[in-house]
């Protein structure tokens, strides 16, 4: 559905506020129990200077901040997309390196005090607001360890993250990887991709994320730990973006086959049916509970790995359901991070699905198909 926006800005001092909601989440519909569809598109706030700004998002219900990312203004355009937004969100731009309005609340995850990417990279200030201008290409740089500039040396002793995987899908490249086994545990991640297209960002919602848009080519992608005393050397694998149309050739390194993450084994065969307790599918989701969102799936050989983004909700979610439907049935509880896996599986396709589960219900799930194939002799 349609998204509904209101907002004030400041263009000169390059700051924003907006509300967004679903405009048919109404006092109406919450009364009578009507279910209100999830409302998803795209906000543009024109008149922006060029460059590259923190956008904090903001629970409605207790005024703290849920996330923070960054976002770039391109010919004076910053392109806020919202994806499955059950009732509301509040949101705040800055420019990067500054802080927050005068009694705000502070940043949820401690980061470095600048974030510069790349540091001398806005556009150029004479793109007239109305007329948004391609880009310019980035100027070249070294690619680590020194990039970009303002992202410390990795420190010797640190524990990096293990077993970096990607999925290539047309122009969007999947990667997860396994988190490091040390204590005390990693405040985030650092992803780097280095190519046609150079990104760098913090992940702190657990071990994946994604980059599309890619242009066809050969790149790099680079994980490490970001801890309170520095960032861990990085793990580094290349993947290719095929020509459209085409096939994407296969990733490379290839994973090792050992289970992951290889501190949660199972510690028992597949049961041959769900267990009583979880009906599949749900028998009775909850009307207005936000479910996971981006459900993607990996096989190797009779392994599937998952991974989900989580609702963008005031209320977070206690933990997740996953549901395994075909040939091999199971359904289980998750409350780690927004991935997991299953193991052991007869060839044939099968359906994967996943819910939020909340202090006062079950969240719809998300589906996705997969099939396993049997391996060649």
């Amino acid at each position: 559905g349609s998204l509904r926006a209101l907002g004030q800005k400041n263009a000169a001092k390059g700051r924003a506020h907006l509300w967004i909601d679903n405009p048919r989440h109404t006092y109406r519909a919450v009364i009578s129990g009507t279910s209100v569809p999830p409302a998803s598109g795209t906000v543009r706030v024109a008149g922006m200077p060029s460059g590259w700004y923190t956008l904090d998002w903001y629970d409605t219900g207790v005024g703290t901040v849920i996330r923070t990312e960054r976002v770039q203004s391109v010919g004076g355009i910053i392109s806020l997309d919202i994806a499955g937004l059950q009732q509301d969100i509040a949101l705040k731009l800055r420019p990067e390196g500054t802080g927050g309005d005068s009694g705000s609340q502070p940043d949820p995850q401690p980061g470095p005090p600048s974030y510069p990417y790349p540091p001398s990279y806005p556009y150029p200030p004479s793109y007239p607001p109305t007329y948004p201008q391609p880009p310019q290409s980035p100027p070249s740089y070294p690619y680590p360890p020194s990039y970009p500039p303002s992202y410390p040396q990795p420190v010797p002793g640190l524990a990096p993250p293990t077993n970096l995987r990607t999925e290539v899908k047309g122009s969007t490249v999947f990667a997860s990887w396994t988190p490091p086994a040390s204590n005390p545990k990693p405040l985030r991640y650092r992803l780097y991709l280095d190519g046609r297209s150079q990104d760098v960002r913090d992940v702190s919602h657990g071990p994946s994320d994604y980059f599309s848009g890619l242009a066809p080519g050969t790149y790099q992608i680079a994980v490490s730990a970001v801890y309170a005393n520095g960032e861990s050397a990085r793990v580094t694998v290349t993947f290719t973006i095929g020509s459209p149309g085409g096939s994407p050739p296969p990733t490379s390194p290839q994973p090792p086959s050992y289970p992951y993450p290889p501190s949660y084994p199972p510690t028992s065969p597949q049961p041959p049916s769900y267990p009583p307790s979880y009906p599949y599918p749900p028998s009775s989701p909850q009307p207005g509970l936000a479910p996971p969102t981006n459900l993607r799936t990996m096989v190797e050989g009779d392994t599937v790995y998952a991974s989900w983004t989580p609702p963008i909700s005031f209320k977070k979610p206690l933990r997740y359901r996953l549901y395994l439907d075909g040939p091999v049935k199971d359904a289980r509880d998750v409350s780690r991070d927004a991935s997991d896996y299953f193991n052991g599986l007869v060839p044939g396709t099968y359906r994967l699905g996943v819910s939020a589960v909340y202090d006062n219900g079950e969240s719809p799930h998300t589906m996705a198909t997969f099939t396993v194939k049997i391996a060649d002799r």
